[in-house]
């Protein structure tokens, strides 16, 4: 007796033949997507590293611009004979650029106010300064 194609298809064995290919193909998807989900979690964490670094290489350059204001300061015996922003847009060579104003708060005493800015991140140092 020759097996016909009818009885290859409802036996047991004939409808179970196709099931390794589907759960193969489901198990593919699902480990493609994680893996796709994954790549895209690092993509993200390494422009939030990015994003840090800058923005801590800008609060450096607003220090860097709080600095150069504090020298000016300390070999000017007229404040009042400065002009603000003391500094604008000065480049430090392939970092950043600041910019420095000074804010009077009193005869005697005022604050520096020095913004920082690398590539898209900016950071603002302020520093109060008196008289001695």
């Amino acid at each position: 007796m020759v097996p016909t194609q009818e009885a290859a298809i409802l036996s047991p064995v004939g409808r179970r033949a196709g099931f390794a290919l589907g759960a193969v193909l489901v198990v593919l998807i699902v480990v493609t997507v994680l893996g796709f989900g994954y790549l895209a979690l690092a993509f993200h964490e390494s422009n939030l590293a990015a994003k840090e670094v800058q923005s801590s290489s800008a609060f450096y350059v607003a220090e860097a611009g709080v600095q150069r204001a504090l020298y000016v300061l300390s070999v000017t015996e007229d404040w009042s004979s400065l002009s603000s922003p003391l500094y604008s847009g000065v480049s430090l060579e392939g970092i950043g650029t600041y910019t420095v104003e000074l804010r009077e708060r009193s005869e005697n005493s005022l604050t520096i106010w020095a913004k920082g800015t690398v590539l898209d991140q900016s950071r603002v140092v302020e520093q109060e300064v008196s008289k001695p």
